[in-house]
């Protein structure tokens, strides 16, 4: 029941200039249900509006075992804000409890959903691309959709629940993958390390690289 705010650097190559140094707020897998209650939802976005990046992404599983839990967390979700937005893609979670109203209820908080689809991010005259996937255990992972239209040399961020999304994402252009699912590995023992990981143990938490890309799992 830790809440701890970590800030990884991580090395983004032909990054455009004008996004050196590029802050990004990171928030995944609350699972506002039975066990996470909604003033404990409040306390992760008063935590996290005090950090103030440059950008907000979200990457899913934001409820658990009830579809009235999703219009209040993603209301109290609403209040982050930053320059160059709040971003989201749906977990399975997000699926299994009513995408429809998920989707519904990210649009009525202003946050933009990006599953197989991807946007622009512009400054000063340059332009960094983000773009999404839809999740991996619900069959709705479209990678091509997703990266459609890029200029052959953009340098391109990508969201996705699972990150096991890394295991097939062999695009060039895609410099950074910001994912959740994995929990941290449910619970880690120190020196052990996690117990149960959904999926393989490399992609528990933290940076881990691929042959052409890398990937940050956050807990």
């Amino acid at each position: 029941r830790w809440l701890q705010v970590t800030r990884p650097r991580i090395s983004i190559p032909d990054l455009p200039s004008a996004f050196d140094g590029l802050c990004i707020g990171h928030l995944t897998d609350i699972h506002h249900g039975p066990y996470l209650s909604y003033a404990r939802v409040n306390e992760i976005v008063d935590l996290a509006s005090q950090l103030a990046p440059d950008l907000w992404v979200i990457t899913g599983d934001l409820v658990y075992r009830s579809p009235k839990y999703i219009e209040p967390v993603w209301q109290a979700l609403g209040r982050l804000k930053a320059p160059l937005g709040v971003w989201c893609v749906m977990g399975n979670h997000d699926h299994w409890e009513g995408i429809a109203l998920s989707r519904r209820a990210a649009r009525a908080a202003g946050i933009a959903c990006l599953d197989n689809d991807h946007t622009v991010l512009r400054c000063a005259g340059e332009r960094l691309w983000l773009a999404g996937v839809g999740d991996r255990w619900c069959h709705d992972q479209r990678l091509p959709k997703a990266l459609r239209g890029l200029p052959r040399e953009a340098v391109a961020l990508l969201l996705a629940h699972n990150p096991e999304v890394a295991d097939d994402m062999t695009d060039p252009r895609v410099k950074l993958m910001l994912a959740g699912h994995t929990h941290g590995g449910q619970v880690a023992l120190p020196l052990f390390g996690p117990l149960l990981v959904p999926g393989q143990r490399r992609y528990a938490s933290g940076l881990v690289r691929t042959q052409v890309s890398q990937v940050y799992v956050s807990r």
